[in-house]
């Protein structure tokens, strides 16, 4: 999937979040409000632009209660590709990432949940 196609989401006081990491600035920005019955209140609808030198995003997603991941997106042309544990980038390139993510500084893998690797 494409980054410019995805959503991401936030609301306040029920831990509903997200974090951008990236090699070059990008901009979130607020597509939406949609009000959702669970919640009790509006949840924000966020798309990510990528800045026209990025080469790579990281989005750290965070839902409180459940499992955390990381999704990364990896510039190819002008489209930012989703990136699975079965396509990973070059290897500088994921040391590069490793250094900015900080759940990837304390040791932990975003190619799993729990945080370990193949």
């Amino acid at each position: 999937m494409d980054l410019r196609d995805c959503r991401f989401y936030c609301c306040s006081g029920y831990g509903l979040s997200f974090s951008v990491y990236s090699d070059q600035p990008c901009c979130a920005r607020l597509r939406d409000r949609i009000r959702l019955p669970i919640y009790r209140q509006d949840v924000e609808m966020y798309e990510i632009e990528p800045g026209p030198q990025t080469r790579w995003v990281v989005v750290h997603i965070y839902v409180e209660y459940a499992d955390q991941q990381l999704r990364l997106f990896v510039r190819r042309n002008n489209r930012f590709e989703e990136r699975d544990r079965t396509k990973l980038p070059p290897l500088r390139v994921q040391r590069e990432i490793a250094r900015k993510v900080p759940r990837l500084r304390r040791g932990q893998s975003w190619l799993y949940p729990n945080g370990t690797a193949a």
